[in-house]
């Protein structure tokens, strides 16, 4: 048994399927059904169970994953505190789509330049993911919006956005008179992200809450091609104000009102609740700080918010 295998068995829990660990991991599925055999050799037992495509995980399988979150983080930590050592900190950061090219990218651009002796690693998937690595030790911060697990993972705000639900100008609800119904936008195709996103559980649980059913025609983990599906008539979508912005103000979109829907939300700097801050991590996060009291970054109308505490 080796780390190897360690962190095979916690992609595949985590992911839910060995395609998609291997994925993940940039692994052939052969290597991470493999790896996943050689570890129920070793302990004896099945890990998982199989429910068509999808795996379920064991009594067996859960106890080993505790054990392997625990070691595999206290093995990050000691790359963290040798890389820091040799004289370069390590600062592994996550986000969402549209946050990490909205937000992140220009950040981490800029405090890399600004703290050189910092190497700063980045994981792009959805709030879901990022959760799980935040709670396994995988990510020392990630940029989530305020809808995170309560209790586990402390949240800094720093930035506020909003959702807007978007169409294209020729779409037949861009001409509904008044706030759109509940009703008229279950009647409409959706175009959204992959499960796990946090505006894609939003729209759907505003229309399941009501009794209705959502329609999605387009489910995709890009982020682009979800605006141009829109952009070409497609369907409607809800999305980050940050993403939208330039299509609102060149034409190709228009912002649907909905009440109880495109609410405004804080994006956070996230980290695990009772985690130890290093301080390339401290350095980072008053580096956002910094960033959000200048009304010239990101360009929007929406306006920063800087404060101190956490949400508890």
């Amino acid at each position: 048994m080796t780390l190897r295998h360690l962190r095979i068995f916690v992609a595949v829990a985590e992911q839910g399927t060995m395609h998609a660990a291997a994925r993940a991991l940039f692994l052939s599925q052969p290597a991470i059904s493999q790896a996943v055999k050689e570890l129920e050799a070793h302990y004896g037992g099945l890990l998982f169970e199989r429910y068509g495509r999808r795996l379920r995980i064991t009594p067996l399988g859960e106890r080993l994953l505790g054990y392997a979150r625990g070691l595999l983080a206290e093995a990050d930590r000691v790359e963290r505190g040798m890389a820091a050592a040799g004289g370069q900190a390590l600062l592994r950061l996550g986000a969402p789509p549209s946050l990490a090219e909205q937000m992140l990218v220009p950040l981490v651009g800029r405090f890399e330049r600004q703290a050189p002796g910092v190497r700063v690693e980045v994981l792009v998937d959805n709030s879901t993911v990022l959760e799980d690595r935040l709670l396994a030790g995988r990510l020392d911060a990630a940029l989530l919006d305020s809808d995170g697990r309560a209790g586990e993972i402390e949240q800094t705000p720093f930035y506020r956005d909003r959702l807007a639900l978007v169409a294209a100008p020729d779409h037949p609800l861009a001409r509904t008179a008044g706030p759109v119904s509940a009703e008229q936008l279950a009647a409409c195709d959706l175009v959204l992200r992959e499960e796990g996103s946090r505006p894609r559980q939003l729209l759907c649980d505003y229309l399941v809450r009501r009794g209705l059913t959502p329609r999605i025609k387009w489910s995709s983990s890009n982020l682009h091609t979800v605006v141009q599906a829109v952009e070409a008539g497609m369907g409607v979508s809800l999305l980050s104000w940050l993403l939208v912005r330039g299509g609102i103000r060149a034409g190709t979109l228009v912002e649907l009102p909905v009440a109880g829907l495109g609410e405004e939300r804080d994006i956070t700097l996230a980290t695990r609740r009772q985690q130890a801050g290093s301080p390339a991590l401290e350095a980072f996060a008053a580096f956002c700080r910094e960033e959000a009291q200048d009304p010239r970054w990101p360009e929007t109308g929406d306006g920063m918010i800087a404060r101190e505490e956490a949400y508890r």
